[in-house]
């Protein structure tokens, strides 16, 4: 991930070389000069290349470069807000026409899928990861399972979606829900724990909006 800061510029910026340090105790060019492998700093790299504004000086191009750098696969027509914070990057497939706000937080410990026009509210959590419940097995380690959102799916803004959570296509995920199981395609789910509170019909392609059309 070092590269990608390079290949942008970050390297030399003060906000990245300080916090660089301060987080491993060496340069980002002795770091590169002198092979270390720092697995650990990836998402700090990715969140300060990305926030601040930084990332909205570049053209479109070169934003759509940036995210094909960090992330395994990328559609076409695929635009994120920043700032955003990733743990790996690359175990991320994002379908064409995705769109994600501001602070999104991928914790991509192992993949995340992403379909076609997928809207991601801001403050979205997808995490791959978590501990045992016990406290005698808590520090063993960590499990990682996929996530799946499927294509046309709407995420709310605050919504935290746990390991190994499925959602189908087209489904709508309400504001501050936290989807700890699988939600099937075309219905509407809220709530924490999120549940479905009903399937999406012919009257929601009438009505944008409540009553409004």
């Amino acid at each position: 991930v070092i590269d990608i800061a390079l290949k942008y510029g970050y390297e030399n910026s003060d906000s990245f070389a300080k916090a660089f340090q301060r987080f491993h105790g060496i340069t980002p060019s002795a770091a590169r000069e002198s092979g270390v492998k720092l697995c650990s700093f990836a998402p700090l790299v990715i969140k300060l290349s990305l926030e601040g504004g930084t990332m909205l000086n570049y053209r479109i191009e070169e934003r759509e470069a940036m995210l094909h750098d960090i992330f395994g696969e990328v559609g076409e027509n695929v635009w994120f807000c920043p700032p955003m914070t990733v743990t790996v990057g690359k175990y991320v497939s994002i379908g064409d026409g995705t769109y994600a706000n501001m602070n999104l937080t991928l914790i991509d410990d192992w993949k995340i899928t992403i379909g076609k026009n997928v809207l991601i509210g801001p403050n979205v959590t997808l995490c791959t990861t978590g501990h045992p419940i016990h406290h005698s097995h808590r520090m063993d380690g960590t499990f990682s399972f996929p996530i799946t959102i499927g294509d046309n799916v709407w995420i709310g803004g605050n919504v935290f979606v746990l390991p190994g959570v499925s959602i189908g296509e087209n489904s709508v995920i309400g504001a501050g829900s936290v989807v700890t199981k699988d939600i099937p395609a075309n219905v509407i789910a809220v709530g924490n724990p999120c549940r479905v509170l009903r399937e999406i019909n012919d009257r929601d392609a009438q009505y944008y909006y409540g009553d409004r059309r």
